[in-house]
């Protein structure tokens, strides 16, 4: 709880399953993020985040 970590997506396609116990608000962040038409703002992420007890703690990760 509490640990900083991060994913990134190398391909088009996601080829992870990751759970989540307890899942605590990530069901109603998941159905949000759903939600979005276009690529989402840094404001709208951290704001989405915020709404559901995470926080933003650095620039998006990059693949060399």
């Amino acid at each position: 709880m509490n640990v900083p970590h991060a994913f990134v997506q190398l391909t088009d396609r996601g080829k992870m399953v990751v759970s989540y116990l307890p899942a605590g608000k990530m069901e109603a962040f998941f159905a949000l993020t759903n939600q979005w038409q276009s690529p989402p703002t840094k404001e709208e992420i951290e704001d989405a985040f915020a709404q559901h007890d995470m926080k933003v703690v650095g620039p998006p990760l990059k693949v060399d």
